[in-house]
């Protein structure tokens, strides 16, 4: 390869590695799947990137994309926390909590929601609803 092709664009950051591309979707909570849906790929792109199939390489703008679904998962956190005084007073039922985080768990999977919920409860008791899906919702995979 020429210097001219692995020049990263003015104003790009580099691409992210596939190793590193797996650790923060993982940290995420993200399956294949639900980091496909949000980035509009499909979930065999996901995989290639991750493991460098071919000399794929992935896109420049993947970086930002996946902070700004990190800074969504965190605000998510933050607005958890605020809601768990509710939650234990009995102002807010667990089913509410989970109605109103309903298409984020959709786009982004159970197992990104559970992450989120042992990152804003720490060490309390986490309620068991909070972490199960109602029965009435369609069922959400993480990976496809």
């Amino acid at each position: 390869m020429s210097r001219l092709e692995t020049a990263v664009p003015a104003g790009q950051q580099e691409r992210l590695s596939g190793a590193e591309l797996r650790a923060r979707r993982e940290a995420l909570g993200m399956g294949r799947g639900a980091l496909a849906r949000c980035l509009g790929n499909r979930i065999d792109t996901i995989r290639h990137w991750e493991g460098q199939y071919r000399g794929e390489k992935t896109p420049y703008r993947l970086r930002d994309q996946l902070s700004e679904i990190e800074a969504e998962t965190d605000d998510s956190i933050t607005d958890l926390e605020e809601l768990i005084s509710q939650i234990e007073s009995g102002l807010m039922r667990p089913l509410a909590v989970l109605e109103r985080y309903k298409l984020a768990i959709r786009d982004y999977g159970w197992t990104w929601w559970r992450v989120i919920c042992v990152r804003a409860y720490g060490a309390r008791t986490i309620p068991p609803a909070l972490l199960t899906p109602p029965e009435d919702w369609e069922p959400i995979s993480d990976d496809g």
